[in-house]
């Protein structure tokens, strides 16, 4: 069973997960960019864990169409991302120089919008959640697999 940390950054989730992030640190696995999983064979993984990291790709839909295909048939994604309110406060943080940040991409995601690219990228969504942050916001967290329409 493979199981992949998207975007681990230096703090993989577990470490029975193979790490999978952009540059290179001692939790990574595999230094890979999201919207090309070159590294990752078709059909290989049986789960993806990615936590804030989608927000961030330029090309998201680009990412959640490689997570569809490196996915096994019954495997499962599971996708965090930052709720409205707190992915538009850390634009405007970033924007104004009050935190800086070192990624650039800061898509603002609803249920809905975030919903028709998982979908467009062959994936069915299994169960949505939301999740509180440090701050009293709540994240949107989606369980997916493959689409088998």
């Amino acid at each position: 069973m493979v199981t992949i940390d998207l975007g681990c950054g230096n703090n993989k989730a577990s470490r029975y997960f193979k790490g999978v992030d952009q540059k290179s640190n001692p939790q990574v696995d595999y230094v890979l960019d999201a919207e090309n999983l070159i590294g990752i064979a078709d059909l290989s993984v049986n789960a993806v864990y990615t936590e804030r990291m989608l927000q961030h790709v330029k090309n998201d839909l680009q990412a959640l169409r490689e997570i569809s295909r490196i996915l096994t048939d019954d495997g499962i994604a599971v996708i965090e991302v930052a709720s409205t309110l707190n992915a538009r406060l850390s634009k405007t943080l970033n924007f104004l120089g009050i935190k800086r940040y070192s990624y650039t991409t800061f898509h603002v995601y609803t249920r809905k919008n975030l919903s028709q690219k998982i979908k467009m990228a062959n994936l069915k969504i299994l169960s949505y959640g939301r999740v509180p942050t440090h701050f009293g916001m709540y994240n949107h967290l989606f369980v997916v697999t493959k689409s088998k329409e």
